[in-house]
């Protein structure tokens, strides 16, 4: 069994730096009038929002899956396999997730 590398964390790094980073500009506008949230802007919509987050999602299984590959290849078959079955439920959830986010914006 050999251990991660340097190389493979940074990489492991790199793709979570670029998944959580978008999520930082989701901001609503501050009415400082009343001290309250007020609503958000077009472009931070829920609909909009909701596509990120399945966006994400989806950068999430691939990255994940590159790990898996990469872990396999370090001898460790059955935390692969383990892994595979995850990313079988977000793949199935993720159609779901895509007719939803459909009928909403069909809905605004």
């Amino acid at each position: 069994m050999k251990p991660f590398s340097l190389r493979s964390l940074r990489g492991l790094f790199f793709v979570c730096d670029f998944l959580i980073a978008p999520m930082s500009s989701l901001r609503y506008a501050f009415d400082s009038s009343n001290g309250v949230e007020a609503m958000p802007t077009p472009e931070y919509s829920l609909p909009d929002v909701l596509e990120r987050l399945y966006h994400n999602q989806l950068a999430i299984e691939a990255a994940l899956m590159e790990l898996t590959q990469l872990v396999e290849t370090q001898g460790h078959v059955e935390a692969g396999d383990n892994v595979r079955g995850a990313l079988e439920a977000i793949g199935e959830n993720a159609g779901h997730i895509k007719q939803g986010l459909a009928r909403l914006k069909l809905q605004t």
